[in-house]
């Protein structure tokens, strides 16, 4: 059985990447290499990201970070992809790392954090979840990692909203067939938004009915966590 080789995003978009050109990574990068995967000079890793695409490498010095390329595995890719974004209020830290993690590796282009009414959680550290997203797009094998901004209050980004798509609201309280998740049509952009624990106010209920871009739809009988109902969006738009 051939081993699993660990792939690295490499943020350097503007790094010069060619047969047997040099490239540094991160060190937190190099010493998961080293400290966690228990790779040494000469082994191979895989480095990534959208402009270059997906190259082998062997790791040439540890204390340095640097990897010398041997082969392109995978081309930078070009072709217009299926854009999903995703906002949701801020949640549990914990349960918020595995809504960040699993709506990346589905495939989500871009991630805004909100905060509404009920929102309990109001600290979001950026940092932090961007490595969540890196690591998944890692794991996942996509060459691009999801945009991520910072946290929004719900009224703002509403008012500031300018993606030419309808903005899907994931809503508790509709419990009907005709308007749900499962009516989602293809296309080739989507955006949805799903509320913290204890769903959304009355008051932000009827501020929805003033924006035309705005789709409340049901998520079904069941009443779903804020991670779930985002995983089942992600989900629904990228299988459309």
């Amino acid at each position: 059985m051939s081993r699993h080789i660990p792939r690295f995003y490499l943020k350097e978009e503007d790094a010069r990447v060619a047969k047997d050109e040099f490239v540094k990574i991160a060190k937190t990068q190099m010493h998961h290499a080293a400290n966690v995967l228990r790779l040494g000079v000469g082994d191979t890793v895989k480095i990534f990201n959208k402009k270059i695409g997906e190259w082998e490498c062997a790791i040439h010095d540890v204390k340095k970070c640097l990897l010398k390329c041997a082969n392109q595995k995978i081309p930078s890719c070009n072709e217009a992809q299926t854009e999903i974004i995703a906002a949701f209020s801020l949640i549990n830290p914990a349960r918020m790392s595995i809504l960040l993690e699993k709506i990346t590796e589905i495939g989500v282009t871009e991630i805004i954090p909100i905060i509404s009414q009920y929102t309990q959680q109001r600290k979001f550290n950026k940092e932090k979840a961007e490595q969540i997203l890196i690591g998944a797009s890692e794991q996942s094998g996509r060459l691009d990692v999801p945009k991520l901004h910072e946290a929004q209050v719900l009224e703002d980004f509403l008012n500031k909203y300018s993606y030419e798509c309808k903005l899907i609201v994931a809503d508790e309280n509709l419990k009907t067939d005709k308007n749900s998740v499962l009516s989602i049509q293809h296309s080739h952009k989507y955006a949805f938004l799903v509320g913290p624990e204890g769903g959304f106010s009355d008051v932000e209920r009827s501020l929805f009915k003033k924006y035309d871009f705005v789709e409340s739809i049901s998520m079904g009988k069941n009443i779903l966590r804020s991670e779930t109902a985002a995983i089942v969006l992600a989900s629904a738009c990228a299988l459309a």
